[in-house]
């Protein structure tokens, strides 16, 4: 059996805040953007003990918290957070570790582990130990599948740990919550099974609603049913520790189709895109501009390149380039810039060292003569080039 956990950090963006300016501390905090459009994109639990959450408009959260403290966002912070959260983790627990989103990972800790009570032990450990390196508070799930611990770490929050390794616990801990809470069950496919009497995720396992799963979680039915079993996948997946794209938006205060305002909105966007890509230690072939228009529309341009690109110059002549060719005289409200099909320096490095290296017809000979009086001296015939391995 393997013993999984899923760390969250509780309210990211809000405590990172907090952090930086502890004046703000047991006060009402959001933290949003600056434009009159903004939404919530994070709150401190004094904020939503008001109502507030994310993703609500600002005039909507000041309506039920007249004393909420609006911050702007301080993304280099947060990026320095989660790199200082996810260290704390490999170094003080375990390097097996998949990185999730900024502000939560899964990390297998089967080795360190003989039984679930080491396992909440290793929980409660790295759970002190992110609070004193970071000053933030988590919320950790326990358990021997991804699913199960992801949706521990949602049960007891802030600062809480729960463990699910039993029949008893999935049924007492799992079973009783609407279907809204499950872990990729999206609000569209919980109204669909709310119209069936599937409300709690206990629905789900029952033989009788096989055929409305079927019908209305597609080819996903099966995977869903199993989570509320209580099976899953127990394998972490590395490959999410690297970004496939870098990406960055802003909308403006107002709709425009001001080209100044609108450059210099796009050089911003691609010195972000630069240093984000310098921190990684990546390059990019394509490059990519999504605009969003006055009806809310959105559309996105992209440019695929010869050769991998790092710099700031290559990124802004890119983007640049597609936004004149696409977008010039038109009216947005939003403008992003981005690079994907991603690739590590060192593997660049390593391509441009061997890749369509051909010798010279000399040190061809030369190999072909070594090979041949090696060979005699043996006397088999084993020692081959590979080029001649190639052929055949």
């Amino acid at each position: 059996m393997k013993f999984l956990l899923h760390i969250d950090m509780n309210a990211f963006f809000a405590s990172v805040e907090e952090n930086i300016n502890p004046s703000i501390k047991n006060k009402p905090v959001a933290v949003c953007g600056k434009t009159k459009r903004s939404v919530v994109s994070s709150c401190n639990y004094i904020a939503r003990s008001f109502g507030v959450k994310a993703a609500m408009p600002i005039y909507m959260a000041l309506k039920l918290c007249k004393n909420l403290i609006l911050i702007d966002h301080h993304f280099d912070q947060y990026k320095k957070y989660s790199n200082l959260f996810i260290k704390t983790i490999c170094e003080k627990l375990t390097n097996k570790i998949e990185i999730m989103s900024i502000d939560e990972c899964f990390a297998d800790i089967t080795s360190l582990c003989k039984n679930p009570k080491d396992a909440y032990n290793c929980a409660l450990k790295i759970q002190k130990e992110i609070f004193n390196a970071i000053n933030i508070q988590t919320s950790i799930g326990v358990s021997y599948n991804k699913f199960l611990a992801k949706m521990a770490s949602d049960i007891k929050k802030p600062m809480g740990i729960t463990s699910i390794f039993s029949q008893d616990d999935i049924e007492n801990l799992i079973w009783n919550q609407p279907i809204k809470n499950m872990f990729l069950i999206g609000e569209s496919s919980t109204k669909e099974l709310n119209k069936y009497n599937i409300n709690l995720i206990k629905d789900l396992t029952y033989q009788k609603n096989i055929p409305i799963l079927k019908k209305i979680l597609h080819k996903n039915w099966q995977l869903h049913y199993q989570h509320a079993l209580g099976i899953g996948n127990d394998e972490l997946d590395y490959s999410h520790n690297k970004p496939k794209s870098i990406s960055c938006s802003s909308t403006f205060l107002n709709d425009t189709n001001d080209l100044e305002e609108i450059s210099y909105m796009l050089k911003n966007l691609s010195l972000e895109v630069f240093e984000r890509l310098k921190e990684e230690e990546l390059k990019g072939k394509t490059i990519n501009v999504i605009v969003k228009f006055a009806d809310f529309s959105s559309t996105i341009k992209s440019l695929t390149l010869k050769e991998y690109i790092s710099t700031y110059e290559e990124i802004i002549f890119n983007a640049s380039k597609i936004y004149e060719e696409n977008f010039i005289g038109k009216t947005i409200r939003l403008i992003g810039a981005g690079i994907s099909n991603l690739i590590s320096t060192n593997s660049v490095i390593n391509s441009m060292l061997f890749d369509d290296y051909k010798p010279p017809q000399k040190v061809k000979d030369n190999l072909k003569d070594l090979t041949a009086q090696i060979n005699d001296e043996l006397g088999i015939d084993i020692l081959k080039i590979g080029t001649e391995l190639l052929k055949k």
